[in-house]
């Protein structure tokens, strides 16, 4: 992951916010530009469920945090 891009994309977004310019898009590629977080009451993706769920059944151990897991 290219940190420098990422801290730039960021910095644009919160710019744009300031000036209320509504939803940010990417400048690539036109796409809204959202955190990369599961907000509430929104699904994972099959495959990534599916992936979570075989990594997690052979773990040893398994620390969640800042979840509320509902």
């Amino acid at each position: 992951m290219d940190f420098g891009a990422l801290r730039k994309i960021v910095g644009e977004v919160l710019q744009f916010a300031d000036i209320g310019g509504g939803v940010p898009k990417c400048g690539k590629c036109g796409g809204i530009v959202k955190p990369d977080v599961v907000l509430y009451e929104e699904a994972l993706d099959g495959n990534t469920l599916e992936a979570a769920v075989a990594y997690i059944g052979e773990a040893d151990v398994l620390i969640v945090g800042g979840t509320s897991l509902t």
